[in-house]
């Protein structure tokens, strides 16, 4: 995207001075071809224990959905030089709103970019922020042309990722498995993003 084509609605200060670099100074490596050198230069000399991630979030992308595509993408990790494009959302009634899909595309978008300019494996990495104890925060959503969906939480005090999974009242909902939210949540990412190979940390 340039500053010539954005939409109308997106033509906000903001937007624009990102897009025009003028953010920089906020980030450690900016959101440049030579900040994402930079920061791939920066972790080269960390030690990972590649092993235990390998198996700890093989575990559990198979126990939830993965694909096959997401599979490859965790083998990646075997790579000493492989990363993670990371982003992540807490579990939101529906999948949450739409810049939650936006974040996961542009991790996938992202990984195949770092591919294909450092030459180097990345993995698009979704972290899903069961912990979170904001309840009212997650529980409804609204869809333009329909209904606002809204779970009843009751008196729940907790993380959400812990809740009664959400087709246990909203039958609107896609009906996949899973008994706590962060079950059935795990389940949907695999399902709409699977294909992509987007793999789950919660």
């Amino acid at each position: 995207m340039t500053l010539a084509n954005i939409p109308p609605i997106h033509k906000n200060k903001t937007t624009l001075a990102y897009l025009a670099g003028k953010c920089a100074t906020f980030f450690s490596h900016p959101p440049t071809q030579a900040g994402i050198k930079a920061r791939h230069a920066a972790l080269t000399h960390l030690p990972f224990d590649r092993g235990r991630i390998l198996d700890a979030l093989t575990d559990q992308n198979s126990a939830d959905g993965g694909t096959e595509a997401t599979h490859r993408n965790l083998e990646k990790i075997k790579d000493p030089a492989s990363v993670f494009i990371t982003t992540g959302h807490q579990p939101c009634l529906g999948g949450g709103p739409l810049f939650v899909a936006y974040k996961i595309l542009t991790a996938v978008k992202l990984a195949k970019y770092v591919e294909a300019t450092l030459n180097v494996p990345a993995i698009p990495l979704f972290w899903l922020a069961t912990d979170d104890e904001d309840v009212e925060e997650v529980v409804d959503t609204t869809a333009p042309g329909l209904k606002t969906l809204r779970f009843d939480a009751k008196d729940y005090k907790g993380v959400v990722g812990r809740m009664d999974s959400p087709v246990s009242q909203l039958k609107e909902l896609p009906p996949l498995e899973g008994k706590t939210w962060g079950e059935y949540h795990r389940r949907l990412i695999h399902k709409f993003f699977g294909r992509f190979g987007m793999v789950i940390a919660d």
